[in-house]
């Protein structure tokens, strides 16, 4: 919100103040005189310079404000700071609601009002007028004051809007790549998964043509399943699948991965005291099939363990293989080499960690 320019307000109670006196005598003839003119003209630049203060400090200028007043309004004559003493500290107080809390602006509008009421007593009496010039004053004061609230409370909706509005073109350009990133891990877990499978088959399958031909068939059947789920999982990139369509649970979702694993060769068991739920079930399904998938790939197999207990509000997950047998043959590099960075990212969306090593 473009603030206005409001430079020239400061002089602007001294204007009013010259048009009513001198102003107003010397159009019916009467000549002040020079001392009365030098502390009129005191008063003003007093005020004026005070007023400049007003958004830096406005306590301050609302204070020095009024004390310019009552330094030389003894000396002048009646209406000689009629409107500087009033719009003055008016303007003062404006700027103390508008940038001071609430409580601040009531304290210094009853206090100002107060000071206003002894102060014209003190200086002139009370007479026939006075009492509608205080209520004049206390209700230019409350409307200066209620004003002054007003555009702060407009000030800092606007600004919240801003910061809202930060906030939300942030995630329009942040989502898009955090989406992106996810479907890239997904597919670098699927793919790997399933095609360590194809390969590891299509291994067994051609060991077994001359051993064991009627073994051979199922084999190339579970080569062509993955191969067939690879597929899937590409076609799926464009427009991914919600995840609340897989409403399996947790536990049986990794048994199924187990039981699957064990069909390529691999011996698996597991401790499955507890498996995390919500988000973080996602990320341990991710973990788990990773794991596996690189034990099938460089230790095929060797005996995996796959355990899961709960620990100190979280979980610990842990997928653990021993050494391949010694007749044994990798299944190659696949997937890229960066299965550990998808695993750490994995686990740091749920505020885990990753460690492992040979075993």
């Amino acid at each position: 919100m473009k603030r206005p320019d409001d430079r020239l307000l400061p002089v602007l109670p001294a204007a009013a103040q010259a048009l009513v006196w001198p102003g107003v005598p010397l159009l019916r003839g009467e000549v002040p005189s020079g001392a009365h003119l030098l502390a009129a003209a005191l008063a003003a630049l007093l005020v004026a310079g005070a007023l400049t203060l007003r958004r830096e400090r406005p306590v301050a200028a609302l204070a020095a404000t009024a004390a310019s007043i009552a330094l030389v309004a003894g000396a002048l004559p009646t209406g000689a700071t009629a409107v500087l003493g009033t719009v003055g500290p008016a303007v003062a107080l404006h700027a103390v609601a508008a940038r001071r809390d609430g409580w601040t602006a009531v304290l210094s509008a009853a206090t100002l009002a107060l000071w206003q009421a002894i102060w014209m007593v003190s200086l002139h009496g009370l007479g026939e007028r006075d009492g509608l010039d205080l209520a004049l004053t206390a209700v230019l004061y409350a409307a200066s004051c209620g004003w002054g609230m007003r555009g702060r409370r407009l000030r800092l909706a606007a600004a919240a809007a801003a910061t809202r509005l930060h906030r939300t073109e942030s995630e329009r350009d942040r989502l898009p790549a955090v989406e992106r990133r996810r479907m890239e891990r997904e597919l670098h877990d699927v793919s790997a998964h399933h095609l360590t499978a194809v390969v590891v088959s299509a291994g067994v399958a051609e060991g077994l043509r001359d051993k064991r031909p009627e073994l051979r068939a199922e084999a190339l059947a579970l080569a062509v399943s993955s191969g067939r789920e690879v597929t899937a999982a590409l076609g799926a990139v464009p427009e991914p699948v919600d995840a609340a369509a897989d409403s399996a649970e947790p536990y049986e979702r990794v048994i199924a991965l187990l039981d699957g694993i064990r069909r390529l060769g691999q011996p698996v068991v597991h401790k499955l005291v507890e498996l995390p739920g919500g988000a973080a079930s996602e990320a341990a399904f991710g973990i788990v099939r990773e794991a596996l998938t690189n034990a099938v790939r460089h230790a095929p197999g060797a005996a995996t363990e796959v355990s899961c207990r709960p620990e100190q509000g979280g979980h610990v997950l842990v997928v653990r293989n021993g050494a391949p047998p010694e007749d044994s043959t990798s299944a190659g590099q696949l997937g890229g080499g960066r299965g550990r960075a998808f695993l750490a990212g994995r686990a740091q969306e749920v505020g885990g960690t990753v460690r492992g090593g040979p075993t």
